[in-house]
């Protein structure tokens, strides 16, 4: 159903803007949902992808505080990040990483908040240091993942969301083992729910 889901969506509008005699702004949103679904599709197939064969880390020493700062940047640009308020605390930590997998945990990360929270939510990014390495915390207000849920969320193509793939978190947990780090999560009624990845440092500063 994830890929016949838009494949539906983007021949009904197909349909309509060939059959049917459509005002401007009708067009312009039947437009915008074929590009809307092809862009869903391509990222569907590229999860599947690198789920079927992740491709290894390329590690470079590298300002891991750096790199999820100018993922957060990139990402505001998403419509959604308008109905959050989105807060970024940031030391500064060094550790060897591929930064495009990095930049990759950090969008489904945040992405998995935003998705939980809107509207009118809070969502939280912090970078430290720690005994146990770099930390990488995204924190959002929505209550706690249901107990049922919460065993199973990094299993591929499960989902709490209707429209997510199930692919997300798996991906995440994926990259960041083959870093050699680990991912956790913490989920209160009140609290809020916290995920933090922890990578092997080679230096904090």
């Amino acid at each position: 159903h994830e890929i016949r889901n838009p494949i539906a969506a983007m021949r009904g509008a197909g349909q309509m803007l060939a059959g049917q005699s459509l005002d401007a702004t009708s067009q312009s949103r039947m437009a915008q949902l074929i590009v809307r679904e092809a862009d869903r599709l391509g990222e569907l197939v590229d999860d599947y992808l690198k789920l079927a064969k992740p491709p290894p880390p390329r590690m470079v020493l590298a300002r891991v505080d750096l790199v999820v700062a100018e993922t957060i940047e990139m990402l505001r640009s998403d419509p959604s990040f308008t109905q959050v308020t989105v807060e970024e605390s940031y030391s500064s930590v060094t550790a060897s990483v591929d930064s495009a997998q990095l930049k990759q945990v950090v969008i489904n990360l945040v992405r998995n908040a935003i998705t939980a929270t809107t509207p009118d939510g809070q969502v939280r990014v912090k970078v430290s240091a720690e005994e146990s390495g770099s930390t990488i915390e995204v924190w959002d207000s929505a209550g706690a993942i249901d107990t049922c849920d919460i065993d199973r969320i990094f299993e591929p193509f499960y989902t709490t969301h209707a429209e997510g793939t199930g692919l997300g978190l798996s991906t995440v947990q994926s990259i960041v083992r083959a870093h050699g780090g680990r991912v956790t999560v913490q989920s209160h009624p009140e609290r809020g729910t916290s995920f933090k990845v922890v990578l092997p440092s080679d230096r904090a500063e």
